[in-house]
């Protein structure tokens, strides 16, 4: 069994009795952890090794990075297995998830360094003997607070970057995957040869407040509920430092009226997007939009399909009893709403049917999609126009990601339609694809700045002003004292 321990500082913290792990799977134990919730110690130590790694040459720091990919890579099924027992996602699924990973961090190895590198900014000709230039430096602490339902990718989204940009790293997971993110605090402590620049904290949200609370934090990069975001503000109590949050999601698909027959290979798409790791995605495709004249068929197709997935090959189960009785809460009040299961809906041990909820015309959609379900479940609406979706989707609460659905992805008005909606990410003809070049960033509630992309890389670093005056001082400015 693994007895995790906490490297924040020299000390090893040891503190409570062993938490055991079963896999929402089948219950076996599959290891322990043990919570630490000491006060965060700040000590002159660790503050040496951010000063180190900050200085550290961005060439070395990539070399450590790399022996990281190399270890993931030569661990991958270890890894996956173990993604696959703690989380309870399809074993091909945990696969994918650290294929995507290994690709995340190679992207950045290739490209940090150009993306990081002193940039050169010409002055207006009057300033003529100026030499002007951006630098990007390093932050420092970085607080990284990640969820259960992508353990090893949502975690390197932040680490990986912040530590290649020069900060140090604190890193708490979620106590639901925990022995996933010990693995990778593991791995990553084997790689770095300075110690104290990757730290970790186990346990649940009173540890998560050591981060929080504390001033020395540079930035707090998390990915998790909305409603956790809101207490991480609050826990912070004022406290001016850079954030980062990727939150909930309600997201839509939209099915264009272009698709005059409706293919099982498009539903196929749609359903893995409602069921791809259990629905426990902020990016999971919640609700369907379609149109009037496809309305029956797509219907009869989506349940026809969502109906014939298998347990624990299609799906697997809801990840742990706290998320289980949000679900049932959550089920429970789209009935209320006015929803009618037309398949699903029910729930065995941990297991939850895949679930098609169909509305009527005369509900409030802006009521019913204020809820993220984050499950295997998913709502249907019809509409009649466009402009009735888009206004649909813009009067939602959250605005992460949204695919659209078309014969013909090339036409004007896609291109028309994605700038009309509020969203962060669009997919066209599929769905909840992360690309390491692009930013995965959403609207309104749900999230500040962005994982992936170029962007994520600058937001660990301050950008620097230098300003240099190249000519010898001989000759007073014109507007220096004293004035003529």
């Amino acid at each position: 069994m693994l007895s995790a321990y906490s490297v924040i500082s020299s000390k090893a913290y040891k503190n409570g009795m062993p938490t055991l792990v079963s896999s929402p799977i089948d219950g076996e134990i599959i290891g322990e952890y043990i919570p630490f919730l000491e006060s965060l110690n700040l000590s002159e130590d660790f503050f040496r090794s951010k000063n180190l790694w900050m200085l550290t040459d961005i060439k070395k720091r990539k070399e450590a990075l790399r022996k990281f990919v190399k270890k993931l890579e030569d661990n991958s099924e270890d890894i996956a297995r173990l993604i696959h027992l703690e989380i309870g996602k399809p074993l091909i699924e945990a696969k994918t998830e650290v294929d995507e990973s290994i690709g995340l961090v190679s992207f950045l190895l290739k490209n940090g360094e150009k993306i990081l590198r002193r940039r050169v900014r010409t002055p207006d000709p009057f300033w003529s003997t100026k030499k002007n230039y951006v630098d990007y430096v390093p932050l420092g602490i970085i607080g990284v607070i990640k969820p259960w339902n992508y353990p090893l990718s949502n975690s390197l989204w932040s680490i990986v970057p912040a530590l290649l940009a020069g900060n140090i790293v604190i890193y708490k997971p979620s106590e639901h995957s925990c022995l996933v993110g010990f693995k990778i605090y593991e791995l990553l402590r084997d790689c770095i040869a300075q110690d104290g620049v990757i730290n970790i904290i186990i346990g649940d949200e009173y540890a998560g407040r050591i981060i929080t609370k504390n001033n020395q934090i540079n930035m707090i990069s998390f990915t998790g509920s909305t409603e956790t975001a809101k207490k991480i503000l609050s826990d912070s109590n004022g406290i001016i430092r850079r954030y980062q949050f990727e939150t909930g999601g309600s997201d839509f698909a939209i099915i264009l009226d272009d698709l005059s027959s409706i293919s099982d290979v498009v539903i196929d798409g749609l359903v893995w997007g409602v069921v791809n790791n259990n629905g426990q995605v902020c990016t999971s495709i919640e609700n369907i939009l379609i149109p009037d004249k496809l309305y029956p068929i797509v219907v009869e197709k989506l349940v026809q399909k969502m109906s014939l997935l298998q347990k624990n090959k299609d799906f697997g189960p809801i990840q742990n009893p706290q998320q289980l009785n949000y679900v049932l809460k959550i089920l429970e009040k789209q009935i209320m709403l006015g929803g009618k299961f037309l398949c699903g809906g029910t729930v065995e041990g941990n297991y939850l049917s895949p679930t098609v909820i169909e509305f009527s015309n005369k509900v409030n959609i802006t009521e019913v999609i204020s809820d993220e379900i984050f499950c295997s479940a998913v709502r249907i609406f019809n509409y009649s126009s466009i402009d009735q979706v888009v206004g649909i989707i813009n009067s939602g609460p959250y605005g992460l990601g949204c695919s659209i659905w078309t014969a013909d992805p090339a036409q004007e008005e896609i291109g028309i339609l994605c700038q009309k909606l509020d969203v962060g990410i669009i997919w066209v003809n599929d769905v909840n694809l992360a690309f390491p070049e692009l930013p995965w960033s959403g609207r309104k509630k749900s999230g500040i700045g962005s994982n992936l992309g170029f962007e994520s890389l600058l937001d660990y670093t301050a950008p620097k002003a230098i300003s240099i005056d190249i000519e010898p001082i001989t000759d007073k400015k014109d507007w220096w004292f004293p004035y003529d």
